[in-house]
């Protein structure tokens, strides 16, 4: 892992599903010891909330939005409930991307696997100084 700064380039939908886990677990897994080295608690919680890691220490409480790509990082993909969180949370958040992760594909009896990557770390996040716009939409029948 390498700390450093994002490039262009993004978060693609190129990936297989399994693909896709690998490279989420790999970003999750750098952010959580980044953390834990720095002296944080980490609780996981992205199977529940709309963030990954809730971090604590003695002193201060945050949440992070934890974001792996095998692309360069310049753009991140996120739903509508982690937007209206990190608003909600700022500056009490961070977002962690983890770029140029290098994919091992899935062969013969073998999962996909991902290492490497750099680590580039927003601490606090101000979400509105990005500029976003809308993938999809849901229109209601």
């Amino acid at each position: 892992m390498v700390e450093g700064t994002r490039s262009r380039g993004g978060q693609g939908f190129g990936l297989t599903t399994l693909e896709r886990r690998a490279v989420e677990e790999h970003a999750m897994k750098l952010a959580e010891n980044h953390l834990t080295s720095k002296g944080y608690f980490c609780e996981i919680t992205s199977a529940y909330k709309p963030f990954d890691i809730l971090a604590s220490n003695s002193t201060e409480k945050f949440i992070v939005e934890v974001k792996g790509t095998t692309s360069t990082g310049a753009h991140i993909i996120m739903t509508a409930n982690e937007v209206k969180v990190h608003r909600e949370q700022s500056p009490n958040n961070a977002l962690y991307v983890v770029h140029s992760i290098q994919l091992i594909r899935e062969s013969a009896g073998f999962s996909p696997a991902a290492k490497g990557g750099v680590l580039v770390i927003s601490k606090p996040w101000n979400i509105d100084q990005h500029e976003m716009k809308a993938l999809a939409y849901q229109v209601k029948l």
